[in-house]
């Protein structure tokens, strides 16, 4: 059965020949029309008229031998959009709503060798906070968040799901004067690691029940980030 889009704000036409583009896979050279159609449970039919639009407009290439693959047209959206990407962009909205609704510091961290460094940081408006500069070298595997780029090093891909289930990873500061951590991985296409967010404050204040309350702010995040830079969001589903 054909399946209908519930979404009363989206075009089914466009859906349809959306899902179609989206059936090809990293491995795919070409595929065949009984492969487009096991991939997104539209008719035959009805992938052959959306075919004929995709490849006038050279978003498809039907070969000789009567499979398809993807066309220029999306190379050219490829190479506009990565022209136009800044992570900047992506990850600085999201470290802003973690900041004020947690009112604690938001940051994001990359993994570089044997060093881990702040990109990306929002300061809580708070009188007593934790700082960090951004660009700042710190040891790679120490603290939550040193240690959440090194446990998902190798992506999100093959990790063992009990590491999804632990998170976020915690650190608890000690005394009043400690910092208290909450972090978790962001990835991107492939599975490909490209970060940490981290959601941190003083002891005093940042304690486990406001760890608590920032969890479910801070998993969805990291979906929103993964999602944006062509991650796997479903990685967080556990």
């Amino acid at each position: 059965m054909e399946p209908e889009s519930g979404d009363r704000t989206t075009v089914g036409a466009v859906d349809r020949a959306l899902s179609l583009l989206l059936a090809f896979n990293e491995t795919d050279d070409q595929v065949t029309l009984a492969q487009l159609a096991s991939r997104t449970g539209l008719y035959k039919s009805t992938i052959l008229r959306l075919l004929q639009t995709l490849e006038a407009n050279a978003f498809i290439i039907r070969t000789p031998a009567g499979t398809y693959r993807l066309g220029p047209m999306n190379f050219r959206l490829g190479r506009l959009y990565q022209q136009s990407f800044k992570l900047e962009h992506v990850v600085m909205p999201v470290l802003q709503d973690l900041a004020e609704k947690t009112k604690e510091s938001a940051s994001f961290f990359v993994l570089d060798g044997h060093t881990r460094t702040c990109l990306f940081r929002i300061d809580s408006n708070q009188a007593i906070r934790h700082t960090v500069q951004v660009g700042e070298p710190l040891p790679a595997g120490r603290g939550a968040t040193g240690r959440v780029l090194s446990e998902f090093k190798a992506g999100a891909t093959g990790t063992a799901a009990e590491k999804f289930r632990s998170l976020p990873l915690v650190l608890a500061g000690k005394n009043a004067l400690d910092i208290s951590v909450i972090t978790g991985p962001v990835f991107g296409i492939g599975g490909a690691l490209k970060g940490a967010v981290t959601v941190s404050g003083p002891a005093s204040r940042f304690n486990a029940k406001a760890q608590a309350r920032a969890t479910p702010l801070l998993i969805p995040a990291l979906a929103t980030i993964t999602k944006q830079l062509g991650g796997n969001a479903g990685v967080y589903d556990l």
